[in-house]
């Protein structure tokens, strides 16, 4: 099961018009608000896999107070909850033009061992692994050698290159 957050309340992040109303004191409440709500999600033992980690920059705000430290903590809580995290190539076609997690947040989540998993989060045919060869070079690039997939909701972990 695919853990993932588009709304916080009311109001959907994926609304780029609507997130272009915060100010920078209200996106980082917002973020802080995000990953806590990602953090509880990867607790609760509802999930086996975190989507889209970050799909709350979708916006692409550029954060300097805490965002990342916010973020950092929620890997290690998904981390210490054994709960596997999805590279999803969809940010590739959107605004940001980079996987969800981003480069930093997912470097970071290698750095704790924490593993892995690819999704396309494909809305068309065309889409459906869209973006895995960005994805592998990325991987082979920093020495991971294994991706899990799941057999009955029960974890396959498997080599993706020698």
């Amino acid at each position: 099961f695919l853990g993932s957050y588009h709304y916080i309340g009311d109001l959907s992040f994926d609304n780029l018009e609507l997130v272009h109303f915060f100010n920078e004191k209200e996106v980082n409440k917002f973020y802080k608000d995000y990953f806590y709500l990602v953090s509880r999600a990867a607790k609760s033992g509802l999930f086996d896999v975190i989507s889209h980690f970050d799909l709350i920059n979708k916006s692409g705000y550029s954060l300097n107070n805490g965002y990342f430290e916010v973020a950092e903590k929620t890997l290690e809580t998904i981390k210490s909850c054994d709960v596997v995290l999805e590279i999803n190539t969809a940010g590739l076609r959107k605004e940001r033009k980079e996987f969800y997690p981003s480069v930093r947040i997912l470097k970071k989540a290698i750095s704790l061992g924490i593993p892995l998993i690819i999704g396309s989060d494909a809305h068309s045919p065309e889409e459906v692994g869209e973006g895995f060869d960005k994805v592998i070079d990325f991987l082979k690039n920093n020495n991971v050698l294994y991706l899990v997939s799941f057999d009955k909701r029960k974890r396959v972990l498997y080599k993706i290159f020698e």
